[in-house]
């Protein structure tokens, strides 16, 4: 459900590769256990909803309190009105606002304390920031904006977050959150990625323009049956694997795709090369004058419409 890709990383042993994968797996539930108790609270409202009119036929108050052994009331706790509960637990309420902005911080500060420091023990690396990730960056400047409410805070959210404004559509104002933009938080939670700092890669890194020109004079310098990646693909989540046969064809896949590995290592004379995006894969391919080919198994390239 999660992918932790180990760029840079030579080799991984099973039992890190094991180690991981149990860390991630604990984090998936532990989301995954905050997100029930949401759902489920929610689907219990009306049941709330009906007590709660029960306790206004007798004009009470809905209080909580400390017991004597006796039964009797030694403390009241907290005390508010029937109607005013009824308000907030209805669809869009107080309550469900509420439960979605602990939600989101409680899922980061677990991901923050916990997993990431986690994942870079097992690896044997010296600072946690090594290990990334594009979704739980996004969910820092959401869950500031959340915690904070101010105009930097939510300036930083809507401009420098990479997918969740779009998915959650949220918009500049107060920052509420509903139960349907939670369930969007957790499908992106369940399809996750890490990313390992790049600490040495198996083929290595080219130092040079991003200039599609540039690139497409590197891609013919590489050697028949090498592979090349540029820096500043290392870490990019967009990031593109272009697969040249030793004829007239590039395929573009997404950068992790098994096909492309597979392609590159059965195709005599191939040659492989890493770039930041699927469009900058596209110019330099144009530059070759190569005939352009997208992975039928790349979601990536498979949805993204051909110029």
């Amino acid at each position: 459900m999660k992918t932790l890709r180990y760029v840079g990383l030579s080799k991984i042993t099973e039992v890190a590769g094991n180690d991981i994968e149990n860390v991630l797996n604990q984090f998936s539930a532990d989301c995954q256990r905050m997100f029930i108790w949401f759902a489920g609270i929610l689907g219990s409202r009306e049941a709330i909803k009906h007590h709660l009119d029960q306790l206004a036929e007798h004009g009470k108050p809905l209080s909580v309190n400390t017991y004597r052994p006796n039964c009797k009331v030694d403390s009241v706790l907290a005390s508010l009105p029937v109607e005013d509960i009824v308000e907030a637990v209805e669809k869009g309420g107080e309550f469900e606002m509420l439960y979605a902005k602990a939600f989101v911080v409680f899922t980061f500060q677990i991901w923050e304390e916990v997993t990431r420091g986690k994942i870079a023990t097992i690896l044997n690396l010296d600072d946690p920031k090594h290990v990334k990730s594009d979704l739980m960056g996004d969910w820092l400047l959401l869950r500031n904006w959340l915690v904070h409410q101010n105009e930097s805070a939510e300036s930083e959210f809507l401009n420098k977050s990479k997918t969740l404004p779009q998915l959650l559509g949220i918009q500049p104002g107060e920052p509420n959150l509903t139960a349907g933009m939670v369930a969007v938080l957790m499908k992106q939670l369940n399809r996750m990625q890490v990313d390992v700092s790049p600490l040495g890669l198996d083929f290595p890194f080219e130092l040079t323009s991003a200039n599609p020109a540039s690139l497409a004079k590197v891609a013919d310098s590489i050697e028949p049956n090498t592979g090349l990646a540029l820096p500043t693909a290392a870490m990019a989540s967009s990031s593109a694997c272009i697969v040249f046969d030793d004829g007239p064809n590039a395929t573009i896949h997404e950068r992790d795709c098994e096909q492309a590995a597979e392609q590159f290592q059965n195709t005599e004379g191939s040659k492989q090369m890493i770039v930041p995006s699927i469009q900058q894969a596209r110019e330099v391919i144009a530059h070759m004058d190569k005939q352009e080919t997208l992975c039928e198994y790349c979601i990536l390239a498979a949805h993204t419409p051909q110029n």
